[in-house]
């Protein structure tokens, strides 16, 4: 049966590339969706539920049916708020192999993929999900059922001073679910416990000896490290 599927998937292909005129030259996403702004005369972006990424590595290793195809579906996705999932099927006649469902639907959702895209790209190409997934897959969930104001407040639930620090190394948080002796183990600090250590808190912006949003909680670890080497 999977042979066949594949058979199939691998006949559509080849029927469409027989087909297709486009292949994109440009080597960046901003370069490619301005050729297809040129080519229709018309301002598209990607929709906020898609992952760049993915959109531009599929233009290569899954050629549109036609440039047209790909600039009208483009258009099409924002006004119908359609999935990548399915746009894909739309402008290339097949569907496209996904290993898990759930995390399409998740970042389907809300505003996450355009702050979460690296959890994304893990994420979905994982076929099995270990425990440490399943917590970051239900606080994915968690963000992309709420309000941008509100991310704040739900990562704090796991340790995360701002979404921002969440967003860059979530992982890094896993194990202050289940902390227990604390010691002078720094990787079981709240992110708010370390600013507490280094007697500042979170910056909006970067400054010299601030630590700010644009920072990690890496950062925020070797910070108060290097604050007690001071004092040794």
């Amino acid at each position: 049966m999977f042979k066949m599927k594949n058979l199939r998937k691998n006949m559509a292909i080849k029927k469409i590339n027989m087909t297709t005129t486009y292949i994109p030259s440009g080597t960046t996403i901003s370069s490619v969706v301005n050729s297809l702004n040129d080519y229709i005369s018309n301002e598209i972006a990607l929709p906020g539920n898609w992952s760049p990424t993915i959109f531009y590595n599929d233009l290569k290793k899954y050629p549109s049916i036609s440039k047209l195809a790909l600039s009208n579906g483009i258009v099409q996705a924002n006004l119908e708020k359609m999935s990548y999932l399915e746009f894909f099927e739309k402008t290339r006649g097949y569907s496209r192999e996904h290993k898990s469902l759930e995390v399409w639907d998740i970042f389907n959702n809300g505003m996450i993929m355009l702050y979460f895209e690296n959890v994304f790209l893990k994420l979905s190409e994982n076929e099995q999900y270990d425990n440490d997934d399943k917590i970051i897959l239900m606080y994915m969930k968690a963000l992309s059922q709420s309000h941008t104001s509100k991310w704040n407040d739900i990562v704090k639930g796991i340790g995360a001073c701002c979404y921002q620090f969440f967003s860059k190394e979530p992982y890094l948080y896993i194990p202050l679910l289940s902390r227990k002796n604390i010691d002078n183990d720094l990787t079981l600090l709240t992110d708010m416990e370390l600013l507490t250590k280094l007697e500042l808190t979170l910056s909006p912006r970067k400054y010299r000896d601030k630590i700010s949003v644009d920072d990690t909680r890496t950062q925020l670890i070797e910070a108060v490290k290097q604050k007690y080497l001071m004092y040794r």
